[in-house]
């Protein structure tokens, strides 16, 4: 029996600012949602959170809120 590896779902929901924001997902997991959260700084990549969700939606509520917040950040900053 042939078995081939599952695949896994990365999506980029938002790089803006230096700061990227992706949805994980497994298919072998189907009940397990990972938003990841990292700054790009001097060219190097560093994880600042990872929150693990239950639900899609619930990623993805969190994700778009997390986007938001960012962008006003950067907006009062300026």
């Amino acid at each position: 029996m042939q078995t081939t590896p599952s695949a896994n779902i990365k999506t980029v929901l938002s790089n803006e600012g230096g700061q990227c924001i992706e949805l994980l997902h497994y298919k072998d997991d189907p009940s397990v949602w990972i938003i990841r959260s990292s700054k790009k700084l001097l060219g190097y990549k560093t994880k600042t959170s990872t929150v693990w969700f239950a639900s899609e939606q619930q990623a993805l509520t969190f994700a778009h809120k997390q986007a938001d917040e960012n962008r006003l950040k950067r907006a009062n900053a300026q």
